[in-house]
């Protein structure tokens, strides 16, 4: 799911880019990315990490399920 956050952050910054906005983190004559692509970043970052927490906790759980 983070992957796709990623994929989906990039599909929207390549199909934005022309388009005017009141803020911008990089902008260049041609074009600018917004705001938006730092937020696709940071879900996809906490889509990953909730991702490596849970299977730990799977593994965990696996683990005390084997003991008395």
């Amino acid at each position: 799911m983070g992957y796709y956050t990623f994929y989906l952050g990039g599909i929207h910054t390549i199909a934005d880019f022309g388009r005017p906005k009141g803020a911008v983190l990089l902008g260049t004559p041609y074009g600018s990315v917004g705001f938006a692509v730092f937020i696709f970043i940071v879900l996809g970052c906490l889509a990953l990490l909730l991702a490596e927490i849970f299977q730990e906790a799977v593994v965990i759980k696996n683990e005390n399920d084997m003991t008395i």
